[in-house]
């Protein structure tokens, strides 16, 4: 073909005439969008919060950061998980249940530290948690604090406020009268069911602090579960677009060959 469309690229078909079905146009506007979709899934992170800078350093010029976990076992089994950055060489148990972001009802005892009431709103009220501390008779549960040692959860009664949390720990909450029924968790652990992203450069200078990630209501998980990640999200669209557009031009081209 000669002319000026033909410099530019252009085709025209006349009237009547029949497509070359090799020449149909390409996957259609929706499996574009949906590999979008999936770009953006694969570039958001859950429930992670904004990176902020720790206090008196200015944003991005942090000397890095450390990071803790902590577990929060419900009386039904219910889990929660939170993964907490900081720019302290330690913070207390208490710092780290306050930075987490969990739902919380704490009362001051002086110089002997702060109870735990009531967490996501399981507990006793504030006139109870001052009288008894939420415990009534022997073996009634309340909100007991447990830190890692050795293959096991151990119970701490010093309570949150004298506790050392160093980068990596992992510490633990559960509202029992008792043990704790759970497999120690790695921090890695904590951090993938927390949501949060992973995080190569931690404790690399220049490094901002990243706020806490927090997920709740996982039930019946441990230290092996396998999560749906935004990732294998990302993937399943990536794929579902692939496969959709190409039956799409499959079709075109059938329906266009049974026309010739």
């Amino acid at each position: 073909m000669s002319g000026p469309g033909a410099s530019l690229g252009i085709s025209s078909v006349r009237p009547g005439a029949r497509r070359d079905p090799s020449r149909l146009p390409p996957i259609p506007g929706l499996a574009a969008f949906l590999v979008l979709v999936a770009l953006l899934l694969a570039g958001g992170r859950g429930t992670a919060g904004q990176t902020v800078a720790p206090p008196g350093s200015p944003a991005g010029e942090s000397p890095g950061f450390h990071a803790a976990g902590l577990v929060i076992v419900h009386g039904d089994g219910t889990l929660t998980h939170a993964y907490v950055p900081f720019a302290e060489d330690e913070i207390s148990g208490l710092d780290l249940l306050e930075r987490s972001g969990a739902e919380r009802v704490t009362t001051g005892f002086g110089g002997l530290g702060s109870a735990v009431c009531s967490l996501e709103g399981e507990g006793c009220d504030l006139g109870e948690c001052r009288r008894t501390v939420c415990q009534g008779a022997a073996g009634d549960p309340f909100w007991k604090y447990f830190r890692i040692a050795g293959e096991g959860w151990e119970a701490w009664p010093l309570g949150a406020s004298s506790a050392r949390v160093r980068d990596g720990d992992v510490h633990l909450w559960a509202w029992t009268g008792g043990e704790v029924d759970l497999p120690v968790m790695t921090l890695d652990a904590v951090r993938e069911l927390a949501g949060a992203p992973d995080e190569p450069g931690a404790g690399a200078p220049g490094q901002a602090v990243p706020a806490a990630s927090l997920a709740s209501g996982v039930v019946g998980r441990d230290d092996g579960a396998d999560d749906v990640s935004p990732r294998r999200i990302a993937l399943a669209l990536g794929l579902l677009a692939l496969v959709g557009g190409g039956g799409w031009l499959a079709l075109r081209r059938t329906r266009a060959a049974s026309r010739s």
